[in-house]
């Protein structure tokens, strides 16, 4: 090395050093007060064997001043409140929460910062734990430091208060630990025909049998036998309601007390809800006695559910992923066979006996992660064997269909002996068993529990290299090992809303219950528990509607995420189903993202979003973007910073920034399908700048310019796009019948129209072949599992006159009943009190025809509605234009001699607040 290149690199060295030691004193000096707790932390690793500690402290206080909680003026009586919501029903939950926020003064707030206020043996513990996990774990080498640092070490996620939730997590997720894996679900054993005593039983539609078992009063229980041919592990979950807080079950197993099991309540006493995570026991062979008795307050029971836990030794799983295999029988010698032929769909899979010419014989196994695995045919990718019609029976057969990702397509393989293996579906919990088909005579696999014979024990036979070997979930890998969270993720429970301040992580590990930026939390704080790199993701703004969203990824050692969240395994993007769109995708990390501060030094101005930038932009990770570049006006070349907005609600709202050079600013990586517009940033709103435009799915730019010189009517039918069709209730009219009888048990109904699919949220009107026949009593017979969900019901009859009487019904729950669906009000229907056997209707004054039935499905209110007011505007030159105001005389409106080409906004004056901005074309509202 010459003088001067070895000057140049210790110049370089000297640099970094020096920047490094300046952002270090820059937070100590910012420490305040604080300053001696933090020098504890770098004095206690500075000298420490592993030097990862004492690099860890370093990067932790280095990033600290910008991150730490908002406390209201009183932080526990938030923490309070967030407590006394999630013990309530799950159902209950939003209205519990907005009944505590209008009663306590918890709206003023002051930000606590870590670096101020953290202590030594706080951030000691932290930063000693997760370099120990990291070093543990089998990945750590697949990965640089500066991964583990963003995804694995920080001592907190959000802006949550913080605690010891580390600690928490292994205390109360202890099966995390271990070296087991388990069924997603199992056998049921039905209350009702188990052994009671002192206990009610009544009908109940939403039971799985009709029948719910009530343990009321001392001395009541309901007692189980389960049979065993081993001494083996199991899971036990209970099915059950209960509308107390605090109410406990008692639960014994064989005359020994195990558990007293916690039951949270439930919305009514027809609404069930299941155990979170079950109790594990060790039933011995024979036959077990386990008891559910009462404690201090009533509950009712449905069933109990047996899974499987199966304890994994790690150490002897073999890899059998990067090769064709044989799978046969230890007992027969015979071989399991899968074909390609769509003929054997959901037919039973058969065993063949050895044959060299036999190609299906030969299999192909993927591996699925932590420790399951996919069975297809070994030339195709798409079939597989699962358990046929996602069956718990016994002896029920293993069948083949198309891969679908879930886990009764999913077999965990579980050494016995040396290349000796029983097979569980991970669903069901039950094992592979070879026996005959009593139709065809062959030999088949059905599930059954496990018993060890012959019958029941598989060997595994590698053949040739598989060419389809696709590693994603390798062996010992971090996403391989986030299935373990994956099957935890089942416990968390959604709300609509749980307040302003984000609750401890021990507080939400403890509750599981938030919106979705609680649930990335959850899901982050077990996976870096694990020391599985994980992140959230999230989008400023949506592109085409309002509010924000925040999800969980895993970071792979490319330093690229793959999605993780809502109960799927890392890398499945069905969460993406949904028609909503991303201008911009960021990905939150400790480190501040200092690029960003350096850019908006010069600006008087900063939108919220780039004030304290601790995240970097991912969107190429997700989607095909588009590179913009805009000219500005002259006025505007001073200027340093432009940003590019999408519309919410009469407001452009930045989601990224660039700098201005020569006239133009460039902002890169920008989402497709999307409608734009480009702004400056003065005293808290956006001043546009141009024209509003859209980046097309090809990735080319289309002006928006209203034509003057075009005229053209609209014909208009929202005011905002329905999103209900990504909704759970949009489902819930599937199968629902519309009958007419003439007794009001409606023994011998006539079924006019039955609704099938999904719903739009919007009138349905359905005309019925005329017929003379008359009928004293009309209703809507609701389908399985839909708590009858109607909004507006209307019968006509040959004379196209609404028919009107008493309304009659089932129950519905509060603010929800039968007489809702008659009110004339489209935003108010009918929810009944348990999910099956609702119905609304009339009782007529006197038997009538009918030909014709309106209805409205549950909905958003966005349809134009008769008798509203509503107003259209056009987007012009920076500011909105009317075109027009109108009083709706049916559910559409027309507006004429309105500029072509445009981008436009209908309101409704008369009420509601959701409204989307809209260009029309061929005839259509195009929303964006």
């Amino acid at each position: 090395m010459t003088p001067c290149k070895y000057t140049i690199l210790i110049f370089t060295i000297c640099a970094i050093i020096c920047s490094c030691n300046r952002e270090l004193d820059k937070a100590l000096s910012n420490a305040g007060n604080n300053r001696s707790e933090l020098v504890k932390v770098l004095d206690h690793f500075k000298n420490d064997p592993d030097p990862l500690k004492y690099k860890s402290a370093v990067f932790i206080i280095e990033n600290m001043p910008y991150h730490g909680t908002r406390y209201a003026q009183n932080a526990d009586t938030f923490s309070a409140i967030y407590r006394n919501m999630a013990e309530s029903a799950l159902e209950l939950r939003d209205s519990v929460l907005k009944a505590e926020m209008n009663k306590s003064e918890v709206n003023n707030y002051s930000q606590q910062v870590d670096i101020n206020t953290i202590k030594a043996d706080y951030l000691i513990k932290a930063i000693n734990d997760a370099c120990d996990t990291w070093h543990h774990v089998n990945w750590h080498n697949e990965y640089n430091e500066k991964i583990f640092f963003d995804y694995v070490l920080p001592y907190r996620i959000v802006d949550e208060p913080l605690s010891n939730w580390r600690d928490f997590i292994k205390k109360h997720f202890p099966y995390l630990n271990q070296s087991i894996i388990y069924s997603s679900k199992g056998i049921k054993y039905h209350a009702s025909e188990a052994t009671t005593k002192n206990v009610r039983i009544t009908e109940e539609p939403s039971a799985a049998n009709g029948k719910c078992v009530w343990i009321n009063q001392p001395n009541s229980y309901v007692k189980f036998s389960l049979k065993s041919s081993l001494a083996i592990q199991k899971i036990i979950n209970l099915r059950y309601c209960s509308l107390n807080k605090g109410a406990k079950a008692l639960v014994e197993l064989n005359g020994v007390r195990l558990k007293v099991f916690n039951l949270e309540p439930t919305k009514n006493v027809h609404t069930f809800r299941s155990s979170r995570f079950g109790l594990p026991i060790k039933l011995h062979k024979g036959e077990n006695k386990i008891k559910i008795s009462y404690i201090n307050s009533k509950f009712g029971l449905d069933y109990i559910e047996e899974a499987s836990l199966e304890p994994i030794n790690k150490d002897k799983l073999p890899d059998f992923s990067n090769f064709y295999c044989q799978i046969y029988n230890v007992g027969s010698g015979m071989f399991a066979s899968l074909d390609t032929l769509k003929s054997t769909m959901l037919k039973p899979i058969e065993l063949h006996k050895f044959s060299e010419k036999d190609m299906s014989i030969n299999l192909r196994l993927d591996y699925l992660g932590y420790s399951s695995w996919k069975l297809s045919p070994m030339d195709t990718t798409n079939m597989c064997m699962e358990d046929r019609w996602v069956s718990f029976d016994y002896m029920a057969p293993v069948g083949k269909y198309n891969y679908l990702g879930a886990n009764h397509q999913k077999w965990v393989i579980i050494p016995v002996k040396e290349n000796v293996f029983k097979i569980m579906n991970k669903e069901t919990g039950l094992f592979w068993e070879q026996t005959k088909d009593t139709e065809t005579g062959k030999q088949i696999i059905v599930q059954n529990t496990y018993k060890g014979t012959p019958s029941q024990l598989w060997r595994i036979i590698k053949k040739e290299i598989n060419p389809f070997y696709a590693p994603f979930f390798k062996m010992g890998s971090a996403v391989s090992e986030a299935l373990k969270i994956t099957d935890v993720m089942a416990q968390f429970e959604f709300i609509g809303n749980r307040g302003e301040f984000s609750p401890s992580l021990t507080d939400l590990l403890k509750f599981k219950t938030g919106i979705c930026q609680d649930e990335s939390s959850y899901t982050i704080s077990l996976s870096r528990y694990l020391g599985i790199p994980t992140a959230i993701d999230f989008t400023p703004h949506w592109g085409n509607r309002t509010n924000s969203h925040s999800w969980s990824v895993i970071i792979l050692p490319n330093g690229k995420g793959t999605p993780f969240y809502m109960g799927c395994v890392p890398g499945d993007t069905a969460q993406y189903f949904h028609s909503y769109l991303k201008p911009k995708v960021y990905r939150h990390r400790f480190q501040l993202n200092r690029r960003i501060v350096t850019d908006m030094q010069s600006e008087q101005f900063i939108p919220a979003l780039f004030k304290n930038p601790d995240f970097i932009d991912v969107t190429d990770e997700y989607y095909q973007t588009t590179n913009v570049k805009r000219a500005l006006p002259h006025e505007y070349h001073n200027r340093k910073i432009a940003y590019i907005c999408v519309f919410d609600k009469e407001e452009w709202v930045p989601v990224d920034y660039g700098k201005i050079s020569m006239g133009k600013v460039k902002f890169k990586s920008m989402g497709r399908n999307i409608l734009y517009s480009v702004g400056l940033y003065e005293y808290g709103e956006i001043i546009p700048i141009g024209n509003p435009f859209i980046i097309t799915d090809d990735g080319k730019i289309k002006e928006v310019v209203p034509d003057d010189s075009y005229k053209i009517s609209m014909t208009l039918l929202r005011k905002y796009p329905f999103f209900g069709k990504q909704d759970f209730f949009n489902i819930r009219m599937n199968l629902g019948k519309f009958q007419g009888d003439n007794s009001i048990d409606f023994k011998a109904p006539t079924t006019f129209y039955q609704h099938e699919g999904i719903t739009e949220g919007c009138w349905y009107e359905k005309k019925i072949k005329k017929s003379n026949k008359t009928y004293k009593y009309l209703r809507y017979l609701s389908g399985p599992n839909s708590f009858c969900n109607i909004n507006e019901l209307e019968f006509y009859d040959n004379n196209n006159q609404k028919l009107s009487g008493k309304i009659i019904g089932t129950q519905g729950t509060d603010k929800q009943c039968k007489e809702t669906v008659f009110d004339g009000d489209i935003l108010t229907g009918f929810n009944g009190n348990s999910p099956d056997g609702h119905w609304v209707g009339l009782k007529l004054s006197q038997p009538a025809t009918v030909s014709k039935i309106r209805y409205m499905p549950r909905n958003d209110g966005n349809s134009i509605e008769i008798g509203d007011i509503y107003e259209l505007l056009m987007y012009s030159h920076g500011k909105w234009k009317r075109m027009g105001l109108k009083r709706a005389r049916s559910t559409q409106l027309t507006f004429k001699n309105i500029p072509a080409n445009g981008l436009y906004i209908l309101k409704d004056k008369t009420k509601g607040v959701e409204e989307r901005i809209f260009t029309y074309e061929r005839g259509k509202q195009i929303w964006w």
